[in-house]
């Protein structure tokens, strides 16, 4: 990264994370399952993004994020997991994504309505779109 004058750092050559959506929502969705979305994201910055923390507002919700470093033009995901079990009503929960992009901080969203659902038997898992490891 190269310094301007007053020591911070140059914002045009540091890494940008954009998101494809920052906020989804699941709808009306059934107590017990887990519910996963991928939010896709590229660094249309410089330098590559190192993502060194993703935090979700609560413990119901699990994030995944790439740990390497992506690469300038290169896209990735974070994904989101929430747990329904337990949990029903509305909810809105962020994930609070920390970068070296020039925007440090980022959030991303989803919500939706858990239902209780009479008689069921085993809990599901609902996926977006599922990542191969």
């Amino acid at each position: 990264n190269s310094n301007t004058a007053n020591g911070t750092a140059d914002k045009s050559t540091l890494p940008e994370i954009k998101f494809d959506v920052d906020s989804v929502s699941f709808g009306t969705i059934k107590m017990g399952d887990q519910f996963k979305y991928d939010f896709k994201f590229k660094n249309t910055g410089t330098e590559p993004l190192i993502i060194s923390n993703v935090k979700a507002s609560c413990g119901c919700t699990t994030p995944n994020w790439p740990k390497e470093p992506v690469a300038p033009g290169a896209e990735s995901v974070i994904t989101a997991t929430y747990n329904t079990q337990g949990r029903v009503g509305p909810f809105t929960k962020s994930i609070t994504i920390t970068s070296n992009a020039s925007s440090p901080t980022s959030r991303v969203n989803i919500k939706g309505t858990v239902v209780k659902v009479k008689n069921e038997s085993s809990p599901n898992t609902k996926s977006e779109s599922i990542i191969k490891e």
